[in-house]
């Protein structure tokens, strides 16, 4: 199955039409973020995307969901990751509450290049979403693009923030533990308050 290409979503397998170098750096930011997944995690990669992540992820946790509101790339993850540890699931992100089994239920949350797709209002709820399906203590992995350090030309990002906008919007829902600038993004951990 050979998926539609585009520069909203990463498929690795294709590096003549994404470069290298962009490649590269999504697959290191999954890799960073598996330094949080202990072995018996359950685990939500969220716009997951082609699956490449959640397999990353999987390698780590003792259960990963991987969730994306395109069903092509659903398809296409699920036909190339799947194993006994990853469920592939098709929602709208705007309504992660559909995949959560109850409150409390995730150890870890991975959102990798994500929230700067959404309209801010749409990100403020993604975030308490986030934070009500984590269990206590809970951990949010995440990266977006800097506004400060990005060159803001891609076309599917509504809004990209900068560290002190992104600690306004989070520290609500979140105790930050860390949160840098890195390969012109903002890589961010916290734990549910």
């Amino acid at each position: 199955m050979k998926p539609t290409l585009t520069k909203e979503r990463l498929y690795t397998e294709f590096p003549d039409y994404y470069g290298q170098d962009l490649i590269k750096r999504h697959i290191d930011r999954y890799v960073w973020a598996s330094g949080y997944v202990n072995d018996k995690d359950t685990v939500l990669d969220v716009a997951c995307g082609s699956g490449y992540g959640t397999s990353i992820l999987a390698k780590k946790g003792g259960f990963v969901v991987g969730a994306d509101n395109n069903e092509e790339a659903i398809e296409y993850a699920d036909s190339r990751y799947s194993q006994s540890n990853i469920q592939f699931w098709w929602t709208n992100l705007n309504n992660y509450h559909s995949i959560i089994a109850n409150d409390g239920f995730y150890e870890v949350i991975v959102c990798i290049e994500t929230i700067e797709h959404l309209q801010k209002e749409n990100a403020d709820n993604l975030l308490k979403i986030f934070s009500e399906s984590l269990k206590n203590n809970g951990k949010l992995v995440l990266t977006t693009p800097n506004g400060v350090l990005s060159d803001g030309t891609n076309e599917f990002h509504i809004k990209e923030y900068t560290i002190d906008e992104f600690k306004t919007i989070t520290e609500k829902y979140f105790k930050i533990l860390e949160i840098y600038p890195k390969d012109n993004s903002i890589f961010f951990v916290a734990e549910r308050k």
